[in-house]
């Protein structure tokens, strides 16, 4: 096709074919060809170009072709001049199982992108290229070879730009890209490009006469060259600007050429930047990575931020690098870990580079030259010998001496010990660049023979030797002065020295004698030389752990053996190994598990007593003598920020527990969730119960006031849940106080009882975690205990929270009515808890000789900085107001309101703080606050004396006990019985503990019945209050009861001074009662409309209302007895009802006839609705009225929370009774 304007060649599919020639174009402006398809074609040509404008050719295949000349693009000549094609593009190229496939390209721009080639045989040039403008991307080969000549995948001549990028090439044995014949400046830029797995005779990329060459982001890796011992796998020949950026040459070989992935020959400028040689091998020649050679020009190599790592030249120099003729400069790049035969890292000859000379001006530029090996001499840079060094790590000494290098080389060895040796491991001689001699055994003597005569000469004259100013006779040395042994990559001497501490001496390691040398101006370098080595050694006195003794006329330090320890320079003997210790030797204590020291320079051992198992000296894993997670004296305290461990570490339930952050963010902020769910919901028990009686009694008071009925004890009975929740309160907190400081009491045991007994010293610890995420919140003490304060406050808010809901929902009124009750309440329950914690920020633990603060012992009692200021102005404020302003406030509020006869809402309000104790002991709440003071100041102050913290602690409780049987405070006596079965208890509870804690071995079986005996004891006491509490009736009638009341009513028979608080409900109901009822019942009506109409509260306006008059029920004495005491109940027979003690309703009815017979003055209840039937009933029946059955049974809540009788309910109570008696 000729002369045309635009060609379009798509979707074409060309197979089994041979000899043929499918497309010739010729003068076209643009053509374009578009899937074309090549299978089993040979000896043919496809696509012949000439004179074309504009080319694209796009999405080819070809596979299992021979001998196709793909593309063939030429310029055309018109009129003796020749025209190149503008444009050429080459796209989607895919070429497989094919031989002798070649693309010929002639052309100003050509741009091939997205070639892939596999298993491709040829002994052609794949792409020939000439253009002035190339761009080749994103380029594929796999699996190719050649045979018979030297051809390469890409041949590219004549361009003045050439941009190759993306090349991904594996598994071939054919050179990629050959450059060659540019006699004009040109830019060359192959980046991105990844080349894997090859097996080459010829270079993989071949550079001649290229002006400026830029390799970036290339991937040399797993490349074999071999049986070419001229080139090497990126051969570069006169070059003239070399920069290799971004690179990779990984574990790539050659066998008999030079340089182990690069050989550079006579080339100008060579850069390499960003580039890493790692485990590259040149086994015969130089340059184990990179070998550079300028026969006349010096070559300039730059290095920059580049690492060569692990390359060999395993017969020959430099492991990493070889430069003949050539000037090294090289910044922040690593040369390691490199092997060769001389200069494992860097071998130079004729100039000394200027990386060198920097180094000899100690300018390192940010070099890491280390650990490279060279078997001759050199590791690191091979060059001649020009001085001895001695790694200060290569001399051995005793590990307290001190061992240091000046500015000079010069070593120092300070506290040295007469009569210690001094053994130089290695002493190299190195060349310029300081790297050390190898001199091979005589084993080894037949692998010499391999190695330069020069060699073996310098190899048979080197030695080492140690002189020193023998004039001095006080100065011996013994040993091993004078070698030519070269063992361990050095040569070996050592010396036992003896010399008067205090003083001074110089040793001086020399070598023979090495030839002059001359740096590359000419000048003498070095003329004929000895090299040496000064060591100053200064002598010290004994160190710790040695004992002196005189030896000639030197003094010699001695070493404790084994089983002695000395820690004091002045020990004329050596200590024996304590009991406490598993081995000792000089200055080494060794202690056995379950123990602690505060460092090793004392002998000062403490028994962890507080947490034996934190304490594991023994073990590897420990730091500091304690496990991992534990730090501090007594290895007491987790490692909250982390300062030990690396991990943070925080107390989660029980105590002494450390638990990693990291690991149990979970289960800590369950624990915190469950913590104050667990605490809330018991407070708010405890308060509910005691509101809803307080309010129950207030109604009943009225009640019973307005002549509507008579309650008798079941009013007063309404004080019994608050005097038994304050027993149950004050139990369970002291025996979470005997508890707190014995840690081997069980935690199933020991949890409950700090839950509720201490809950604040759970909480402390709760969100350390959160607190060790910010360093700068310290003391940790301090902010755990703000925090333990927060739960008292949260409690009190989320009761006004909840009042508040209640109150927007109207469905109660009782929580701000009685917010003051709720707030004593809270202050009682926590009152111990904080001064425990106010008091342990007050006290400090005696540990060894130092003391330190109780909360946290991380910190010194009384520490300037974390502990004094916040005694002064946190810790002291606050017990003052908290043990003396509040309950001093209270009692002088109770006790102006009981000589002033406060109104019986305020009365009320305050009543649980005096309820239920005889009327001169109204005081005795604030008693037990002092008795639990004087426990928490004890056990506190005390804790490390258990034998006088027992006794004191006994003593303060068997006070309390005597004081109890002696003033019967209650004015009920089983109230007094139950308080000093508490106190008993308590007693009890803390001999069992100290015994279960302190008897070292005890037998398990012993311990089992003790702790069982401890738990089942106070498990009993504390049910027994809690059934008091709930005040629980069960109906006496079988058919009434559930299954539940049935079981318990079987335990109570059983157990009845456990369950004596469970009231059993009478049946025997007389007509004439429920009569009685009936005119209850529209009396309450009428007072449940009058209530709708005035404030329950007003106690004035309900007697103006009715007109109403208080008739006498007992007699008067009894009657101002009741008076002056509304909320405290009566002593005599009225006892709380159990199944053995039954009350006697006739005899009560006739003590009680009088009353329930009397005619009071008519109020307008009974005026204007009382029916005739019911005034007759009422004057002419007899009354039995029983204590339970009214007004507990069948009631319901109006608006203001009074319990009332429900007419429906009194009715069919009434009918079911009258029908049983018919």
């Amino acid at each position: 096709m000729n002369n045309n304007y635009q060609v379009e060649i798509t979707d074409i599919k060309i197979q089994n074919s041979s000899y043929i020639n499918v497309f010739q174009i010729s003068q076209s402006n643009f053509f374009n060809v578009t899937n074309l398809i090549i299978q089993s074609v040979f000896s043919s040509q496809v696509i012949n170009i000439q004179g074309t404008t504009i080319s694209k050719i796009q999405h080819i295949e070809v596979d299992n072709c021979y001998q196709l000349q793909l593309i063939q693009l030429q310029p055309i000549k018109l009129d003796n001049l020749q025209y190149l094609s503008k444009y050429y593009m080459l796209q989607d190229l895919n070429l497989q199982n094919s031989t002798d496939i070649s693309l010929i390209t002639q052309s100003e721009q050509t741009q091939i992108s997205d070639i892939i080639i596999q298993k491709l045989n040829t002994s052609l040039n794949c792409f020939t290229i000439n253009s002035l403008q190339l761009s080749i991307n994103n380029f594929t080969i796999q699996n190719s070879i050649v045979y018979l000549s030297q051809p390469s995948v890409i041949l590219i001549l004549s361009y003045t730009s050439c941009d190759i990028q993306k090349i991904n090439s594996s598994k071939n044995q054919i050179t990629i890209v050959k450059i060659n014949q540019q006699d004009f400046t040109v830019n060359t830029l192959i980046h991105s490009s990844s080349f894997r797995d090859f097996q080459l005779q010829f270079p993989l990329m071949e550079f001649i006469n290229v002006d400026v060459l830029i390799l970036d982001n290339i991937q040399v890796k797993n490349i074999l060259f071999y049986d070419n011992m001229y080139s090497s796998i990126i051969l570069m020949n006169q070059c003239n600007n070399i920069t290799i950026n971004e690179s990779h040459f990984i574990n790539n070989t050659n066998t008999i050429g030079t340089g182990g992935s690069i050989y550079a020959i006579d080339s100008h400028f060579i850069q390499i930047k960003n580039t890493v040689f790692r485990l590259n091998q040149c086994q015969q020649q130089n340059g184990g990575a990179l070998s550079i050679k300028n026969n006349i020009i010096v070559a300039n190599l730059t290095i920059q931020k580049s690492a060569f790592i692990g390359n060999q030249a395993q017969l020959s120099t430099g492991g990493a690098i070889n430069l003949v003729n050539s000037n090294l400069v090289m910044e922040n790049s690593i040369i390691s870990q490199n092997k060769a035969l001389i200069g494992g890292g860097i071998y130079y000859q004729q100039i000394i580079p200027d990386f060198v000379l920097d180094l000899t001006n100690k300018i390192n530029n940010n070099n890491f030259i280390s650990q490279n090996f060279a078997k001759l001499y050199g590791n690191n840079l091979g060059s001649t010998l020009r001085s001895i060094k001695i790694n200060l790590k290569d001399i051995q000494t005793t590990k307290k001496t001190q061992i240091i290098e000046n500015q000079n080389n010069q070593i120092q060895v300070s506290s040295f010990k007469s009569g210690d040796q001094i053994i130089f491991n290695k002493i190299q001689l190195l060349d310029e660049e300081d790297k050390p001699i190898f001199i091979p055994s005589n084993v080894n003597y037949t692998s010499t023979q391999q190695y330069s005569n020069d060699v073996q000469s310098i190899l048979q004259q080197i030695s080492v030797s140690l002189q020193w100013d023998q004039s001095t006779q006080q100065i011996q040395c013994f040993g091993e002065l004078q070698s030519k042994q070269f063992t361990n990559n050095g040569f070996k001497l050592n010396a036992q020295i003896i010399y008067k501490p205090n003083n001074q001496m110089i040793l001086q390691v020399v070598s023979n004698l090495f030839p002059k040398l001359s740096d590359s101006k000419g000048n003498v370098y070095l003329k004929q030389y000895q090299l040496y080595k000064n060591i100053t050694i200064n002598f010290n006195s004994c160190q710790l752990g040695q004992i002196t003794k005189q030896q000639r006329n030197s003094i010699v330090c001695e070493d404790c053996p084994e089983g002695k320890y000395s820690l004091n320079l002045l020990d004329s003997s050596c200590l024996q190994c304590p009991d406490s210790a598993i081995k000792c030797y000089q200055s080494t204590i060794i202690l056995k598990n379950g123990y602690w020291r505060e460092n090793k320079l004392t002998d000062q051992i403490i028994y962890c007593n507080f947490h034996p198992n934190s304490c594991q000296a023994e073990s590897q894993l420990s730091k500091e003598y304690c496990i991992t997670g534990y730090k501090g004296p007594l290895c007491y305290s987790c490692d909250t920020y982390g300062e030990i461990w690396g991990k943070r570490y925080q107390q989660i339930f029980s105590q002494g527990e450390c638990y990693s952050c990291e690991e149990n963010s979970f289960f800590i902020i369950i624990q915190n969730l469950v913590l104050f769910i667990i605490i809330f919901y018991y407070i708010f028990a405890l308060l509910r119960n005691i509101i809803n009686r307080q309010q129950a009694k207030l109604a009943g008071y009225y009640i019973t006031k307005m002549d509507l009925v008579y309650l008798g004890s079941t009013l007063r009975q309404q004080d019994k849940p608050q005097i038994i929740s304050k027993i149950l309160t004050d139990h369970l907190q002291i025996l979470s106080l005997l508890s707190f400081f014995n840690f081997n009491i069980p935690n199933y045991f020991k949890l409950p009882i700090q839950v509720s007994g201490n809950s604040l010293s759970l909480t402390s610890k709760s969100i350390d975690c959160f607190f060790s995420r910010y360093p700068n919140l310290k003391p940790l003490w301090f902010y755990q205990s703000l925090w333990s304060l927060c739960l008292p406050l949260s409690v009190l808010s989320l009761y006004l929270i909840l009042g508040f809901v209640l109150r927007q929902f109207k469905r109660n009124t009782n929580i701000f009515k009685y917010l003051n009750t709720s707030c004593i309440f809270i202050y009682l329950y926590f009152y111990p808890m904080v001064i425990m914690l106010l008091s342990r920020s007050l006290n400090c633990l005696q540990i060894g000789d130092k003391s330190y603060l109780d909360l946290d012992v991380n910190i010194l009692c009384y520490d300037p900085q974390y502990h004094k200021p916040y005694v002064i102005f946190y810790c002291i404020p606050l017990l003052v107001l908290w043990a003396i302003v509040v309950p001093l406030f209270l009692l002088l509020k109770i006790r102006n309101g009981k000589m002033k006869k406060w109104p019986i809402f305020i009365e009320i309000k305050y009543s649980f703080i005096f309820a239920g104790y005889k009327e001169k002991y109204y005081y005795w709440e604030f008693a037990k606050l002092i008795y639990k003071s004087i426990l928490i100041l004890v056990a506190t102050l005390l804790q490390q004396n258990s034998f006088l913290k027992l006794s004191m602690l006994n003593a303060v409780i068997l006070f309390q006990i005597y004081i109890i049987f002696k003033t019967k405070p209650f004015a009920i006596q089983n109230f007094n019985n139950l308080l000093s079965k508490s106190a008993i208890l308590c007693a009890l509870s803390l001999n069992l503990t100290q015994i279960i804690a302190n008897v070292a071995n005890m037998d398990r079986f012993l311990q089992t019945i003790l702790i069982t005996l401890l738990f089942f004891s106070n498990l009993q006491f504390i049910t027994q209050l809690v059934i008091g509490i709930c005040l629980i009736t069960i109906q006496n009638d079988r058919q009434k009861r559930s299954r539940i009341q049935n079981c318990l009513l079987y335990f109570i028979s059983k157990y009845p001074s456990l369950f004596e608080n469970i009231q059993i409900q009478q049946s025997q109901i007389k007509v004439s009662s429920l009569l009685k009822i009936k005119l209850v019942k529209n009396k309450v009506k009428h007072l449940v409309k009058y209530f709708k109409q005035y404030s329950f509260f007003s106690q004035e306006s309900l007697q103006q209302h009715f007109h109403l008059q208080r008739t006498s029920i007992f007699s008067p004495k009894l009657e101002q007895k009741l008076q002056a005491s509304k909320f405290t109940l009566l002593s005599g027979n009225e006892t709380i009802i159990g199944q053995n003690k039954k009350v006697n309703s006739f005899k009560n009815m006739r003590e009680k006839w009088s009353y329930y017979t009397r005619k009071t003055k008519e109020s307008p209840i009974n005026m204007y609705q009382l029916d005739s039937q019911d005034k007759i009933q009422n004057t002419n029946k007899e009354i039995a009225l029983t204590e339970t059955v009214n007004m507990q049974s069948y009631t319901y809540n109006d608006e203001f929370g009074i319990q009332l009788i429900s007419d429906d309910k009194l009715n069919q109570n009434v009918n079911s009774f009258l029908t049983k008696k018919q």
